[in-house]
């Protein structure tokens, strides 16, 4: 009898184990899954959080980038390119059919067909020093901050047809900010007298007249692509 008992004892202990290692097991499996799940979900948005902390770092870049090409170069370029102008527009006026300022300061001896010698006024001289000393303050912005420009017509790739010049013979890979350059050069030197005659030679170094459309177009590009920006912050 005891070993009977002790047979049904044996028999009936590892369906009980069992029953517990299966229960224990299971919650073991739940736990883990649900810990696994929770790792992902976390990683997850933690990978979220990371992205957009750098794609908003990455426009915040972009937008210093863009506000210093615009601050430094663009618009202090454009404003006394503008002046500069203007008071050209001053200068220029009442003189002779082909009056050109550089030719004029290389010979102010020559002759304008149906009007002859031109002779400036003080005001006129005055209005031209002007012009002058606004050349150099454009001179020393392309040569502190041209690295700030990613136009190709105006860092590389000057041409006659992309800038709106005249015929002048020149087109090549200096830019159209190196030509500027040039011109205010010559006219400068023209000026103070330090060049004269050989009009041939430098009168192709002449105004690039497409330029104040160029930079224009620069500055919308920029303005258009900031708005972007912000629109997506």
């Amino acid at each position: 009898m005891t070993l009977l008992l002790q047979v049904v004892s044996t028999a009936n202990q590892p369906e009980a184990t069992v029953s517990a290692a299966v229960i224990s097991a299971s919650v073991v499996v739940v736990s883990s899954i649900v810990t696994l799940a929770m790792q992902a979900y976390n990683n997850r948005k933690t990978n979220e959080y990371n992205l957009r902390i750098l794609a908003e770092k990455k426009t915040e870049e972009q937008r210093k980038d863009i506000y210093k090409r615009l601050n430094e170069f663009y618009g202090p370029f454009q404003q006394y390119l503008n002046k500069s102008l203007e008071l050209y527009r001053i200068f220029s006026a009442n003189k002779p059919d082909g009056f050109r300022s550089l030719t004029y300061f290389l010979d102010r001896e020559q002759q304008y067909a149906g009007y002859g010698k031109v002779t400036l006024t003080k005001n006129e001289e005055a209005i031209f020093a002007e012009i002058i000393s606004i050349g150099e303050k454009l001179e020393e912005i392309i040569v502190t901050k041209a690295g700030l420009v990613d136009d190709p017509i105006l860092r590389q790739d000057f041409t006659e047809e992309a800038s709106g010049q005249e015929s002048t013979g020149i087109s090549g890979s200096n830019g159209m900010l190196a030509f500027l350059g040039t011109h205010l050069l010559v006219m400068r030197l023209a000026y103070k007298g330090e060049l004269q005659g050989d009009t041939q030679t430098y009168s192709k170094y002449v105004f690039p007249r497409g330029l104040p459309n160029v930079v224009e177009n620069n500055i919308t590009r920029l303005n258009k692509e900031l708005e972007r920006l912000n629109s997506v912050s």
